[in-house]
């Protein structure tokens, strides 16, 4: 189970990098095909919320009926508790899917398809139950926490996790570990 908050992973991710050069090539050949955040991605691209998985659709209503991507940026950085220039370099509604162009980008999906959604209504997320390899790989390689072997040990699992391994969930908890483990004092400037 998992000590740490939807608020820790907000504060310590929200300052991170949109990509990185091991979940840019991930994405390029496995990112997931629907579902999920590609779903919710497709459905604000197209404006229409019947595309998003049932869940999520009065959310993508509600941010769909923003006027602007700045009224977007400013409420989903209410509900989120951030600045709204950060959820302004996420472009949360100009979203696009496009493996190769590593879209939408992970912290899209981090903040807008899932904090975004969970706070929206008002539920704490199992952050140590998301299995998404792109996210945590993400995550990974942004935090800082990883030096590079270790970031590409993840990638290699992350692939061989796609090719049918069953290493992935076991590598995921020891990350895990390891990057809430230094998520300790996460300064509030972070």
């Amino acid at each position: 189970m998992s000590q740490r908050t939807m608020d820790d992973y907000i504060k310590f991710f929200k300052n991170k990098p949109l990509t990185g050069i091991y979940t840019d090539k991930f994405i390029k050949e496995y990112q997931q095909s629907g579902g999920g955040y590609i779903s919710f991605a497709r459905a604000i691209a197209e404006r229409d919320p019947q595309k998003c998985d049932g869940g999520q659709r009065e959310y993508c209503n509600y941010l769909l009926g923003m006027k602007d991507k700045k009224e977007a940026a400013q409420k989903i950085a209410e509900l989120l508790g951030i600045d709204p220039r950060t959820v302004e370099e996420m472009n949360p509604l100009e979203v696009t899917v496009n493996s190769e162009q590593g879209e939408p980008n992970q912290k899209w999906h981090l903040f807008l398809s899932w904090f975004g959604w969970k706070k929206y209504v008002k539920k704490e997320p199992a952050i140590d139950r998301a299995s998404c390899p792109e996210l945590w790989l993400w995550m990974f390689e942004s935090s800082g926490v990883f030096d590079e072997e270790e970031v590409k040990e993840l990638y290699e699992k992350a692939v061989a996790y796609k090719k049918a391994s069953n290493e992935w969930n076991g590598v995921l908890k020891a990350y895990r570990q390891k990057l809430e483990a230094k998520m300790v004092n996460i300064p509030e400037n972070c």
